[in-house]
């Protein structure tokens, strides 16, 4: 953060500038009158040995008067001569100059006009995930699209200014958060229109219940350096907003460093020369956060991800759903275990990294949740329910058109404590060479044992009967604790591995 532009800190630093310069004024007078009461000494008292102990305390007390006065100048002049303090100094002189009360009052009632507008704003904006409305995404384009504003900001006379901006930018003032909110406004999330989110906004805003993107905790002090992939969000906040929040994009991370778009200072983007920055600090900083993964981007945005509507190779199929669809067949709903985990919120989780892969792959594919949800939230009908239903949904879709489909879910045991991956082959269907190369991914990941086994699935059944290669995974126990705390935080590795098998088999 910039704390020259803080007028918080500036107040402070105002305080302090006004104390400096009456003493600076104060002493000089002070030792000037001093030395007038020596000199009037001196004439009094003609002793020439007095007389001249007091013209010497007289010159000493004008020469302390003079360098006081012109010590500031001074130290300018000797910084200005040593080139690797010089930009240093200059940020202290901005500062200096930002302390009067005009400025601080102008960054005072931005800051009140900021506040108000994103108190409308969060009234105004209230819409949520909605499946016909949002796809796949890929952070490919993501990326694209911050690294193009980011060339923008660095090649353009940009200065960083927390008063709180309007999305899009038209103007030359910018800060991390509203850099980071003008990337998802250009990228196609309309919602982002109007006044920016601060880092508080980032923070607070449960944008998996709103887009369907992953949200990742982050601990205060965590190192999430092993956690970041390109184009995630990092924000992180000491509750306090303003100067005490901070946010960027991550660009890539690779031997232990962390590459980012980050507009938290003015000299960063100035020096970066349009490129990447170092900012492992970050990942490191002691603030509490979280790691926001866009995983989706509006359908017909502005990407131009392969991913449109229903034109994929690949279909990705995300087991059960949520009350109240799920209940029109027996067997659909599935709860949350005492582990914590919910099997239709990680089937979910698990094919949209899947998707995501596959697209940074160059493997067009679709979510068959995705293209028939319609209206409703988190991708909520499923492949299974409109099979049974023989819905006009479901015949929209000309599914045997696939090369290869691939059903995700979770497994659960009567003791809990089972774990590892299975491949369940529909009656009279033989298991094919992607499944125990699926298996093996799955198990060197979590070191556990798989394996295939017939068991009657209709999904299964309905892929033999069209001819389409079918995988029904089971992916873990998701009423076992410790092995689903181990998948979860492999999950990322999981899917790049699932999504490269995939491509090796099918793409």
């Amino acid at each position: 953060m910039d704390f020259c532009n803080d007028y918080h800190f500036l107040e402070g630093l105002r305080i302090a500038k006004f104390i400096i310069t009456v003493l600076k004024i104060v002493i000089p007078i002070l030792l000037v009158g001093f030395g007038t009461y020596d000199f009037v000494q001196t004439v009094i008292d003609p002793d020439k040995h007095t007389a001249t102990n007091q013209a010497k305390s007289f010159a000493m007390r004008l020469a302390s008067a003079f360098l006081i006065f012109m010590l500031p100048t001074i130290i300018s002049i000797i910084f200005s001569l040593l080139s690797n303090v010089s930009s240093h100094l200059k940020e202290i002189e901005d500062c200096f100059g930002n302390a009067t009360t005009e400025y601080i009052g102008i960054l005072k009632t931005a800051e009140k006009e900021r506040l108000k507008l994103l108190e409308e704003k969060s009234k105004v904006y209230t819409s949520r995930y909605d499946g016909s409305k949002y796809k796949a995404g890929n952070y490919g384009e993501l990326l694209k699209v911050a690294a193009d504003l980011w060339k923008k900001i660095a090649n353009g006379d940009y200065h960083y200014s927390m008063s709180g901006q309007s999305i899009p930018i038209e103007g030359n003032l910018i800060d991390c958060s509203s850099y980071i909110s003008w990337v998802l406004y250009e990228y196609g999330f309309e919602d982002f229109k109007g006044p920016q989110y601060s880092t508080l906004t980032f923070l607070d805003t449960n944008f998996n219940d709103k887009y369907g993107w992953e949200e990742i905790p982050v601990a205060a002090g965590e190192d999430v350096t092993s956690k970041l992939k390109p184009g995630d969000i990092l924000v992180r906040d000491d509750g306090g907003g303003g100067s005490g929040g901070h946010i960027n994009i991550t660009v890539d991370v690779k031997d232990g460093k962390v590459m980012a778009f980050d507009c938290g200072k003015e000299d960063v983007w100035r020096n970066s020369g349009g490129n990447s920055v170092d900012k492992t600090s970050f990942a490191k900083d002691s603030r509490p956060g979280k790691i926001i993964r866009v995983n989706t981007q509006p359908a017909g945005g502005s990407s131009s991800s392969s991913s449109s509507k229903g034109d994929g190779n690949i279909l990705l199929i995300a087991g059960h759903t949520f009350p109240p669809y799920c209940e029109k067949f027996e067997n659909e709903c599935r709860g949350k275990y005492s582990s914590g985990y919910d099997e239709p919120e990680q089937t979910r989780i698990l094919v949209k990294l899947i998707k995501s892969e596959l697209d940074s792959l160059g493997v067009k594919s679709d979510i068959a949740n995705a293209l028939m949800s319609g209206d409703n939230d988190q991708m909520n009908k499923s492949f299974y329910t409109e099979l049974m239903g023989d819905t006009a949904e479901f015949k929209k879709y000309d599914w045997k058109k696939y090369k290869y489909a691939i059903e995700i879910h979770f497994n659960a045991s009567e003791t809990h404590n089972v774990s590892g991956p299975r491949v369940l082959l529909a009656d009279g269907a033989s298991s094919i060479p992607i499944d125990n190369a699926i298996i093996n991914v799955l198990t060197s990941k979590l070191g556990t044992s798989g394996n295939a086994y017939h068991q009657s699935t209709h999904d299964g059944t309905y892929f033999k009967s069209i001819g389409v290669p079918f995988t029904y995974l089971e992916t873990e126990f998701y009423d076992n604790k410790s092995a689903m705390d181990k998948y979860f935080s492999n999950k990322e590795a999981i899917a790049k591995e699932i999504a490269s098998t995939i491509k090796q088999y099918y793409g």
